[in-house]
C-alpha cells in the first residue's frame, strides 16, 4: 500500500452549504475504492491563477489516504467525470519529500537575500534623467487592493465575453 493525495478544486460559485455534499461525494468516492481511512483538509477558498470554466475562485481541499495502485487510478478516473470539480490531481504523498520541499521554500527568500549583497560591488550604469511631464492632480489616498481586484476580475470578465 502507498500513501496517496488528491488535491481537489471546487468552484468558488458555490455557497458553503454546496461544498460540503461534494467534498463528501468525493471521499465517498475513494472509499469506495476500498480505502478505509480518508483524512480530509479544507485549504479555504482562494484565486485560482486562471480561469477554469470561467471560474475564478475556488474551494481548495486535500484528501490524504492509503491505497493500493489500482485503486487510485480508479479514484482518478471517477473523480474526472465527477460534475462540481474544476480539478482534481491523484498523486502519492511522501510526508518526507512534502518537509523537504517545505524548507526549500522557507530558505529561498534567504537565498534571494545572499545574492542581492554579492551584487552589491557591482556599480549600477547612471542614468540619465529626463524631464518628466507635470502630472495631473496627485492625492495621497490609500489603495484598497480589494476594490482593485474587483475592476480587474469586471474587465477580465467582460474580455472574456468579447472572446467567445
Amino acid at each position: 500500500m502507498r500513501k496517496y493525495e488528491v488535491f481537489t478544486i471546487i468552484p468558488g460559485t458555490l455557497s458553503e452549504q454546496e461544498v460540503q455534499p461534494v467534498v463528501e461525494r468525493v471521499a465517498a468516492v475513494i472509499k469506495d475504492a476500498g480505502v478505509e481511512a480518508v483524512e480530509t483538509k479544507a485549504l479555504g477558498k482562494m484565486k485560482i491563477a486562471f480561469p477554469i470554466k470561467h471560474v475564478r475562485y475556488g474551494y481548495f481541499y486535500n484528501f490524504f489516504f492509503d491505497a493500493e495502485p489500482e485503486s487510485a487510478q480508479t479514484i482518478n478516473q471517477k473523480l474526472r467525470i465527477e460534475e462540481h470539480l474544476l480539478r482534481a490531481l491523484v498523486r502519492t504523498f511522501d510526508p518526507q519529500q512534502r518537509k523537504r520541499e517545505l524548507t526549500v521554500e522557507k530558505q529561498r527568500p534567504a537565498a534571494e537575500e545572499k545574492e542581492e549583497r554579492t551584487d552589491e560591488h557591482i556599480e549600477e550604469p547612471k542614468q540619465i534623467e529626463a524631464p518628466v511631464a507635470a502630472t495631473p492632480h496627485t492625492t495621497d489616498e490609500k489603495i484598497d487592493m480589494e476594490e482593485i481586484g474587483k475592476k480587474v476580475d469586471k474587465l477580465l470578465e467582460e474580455d472574456l465575453k468579447i472572446n467567445m
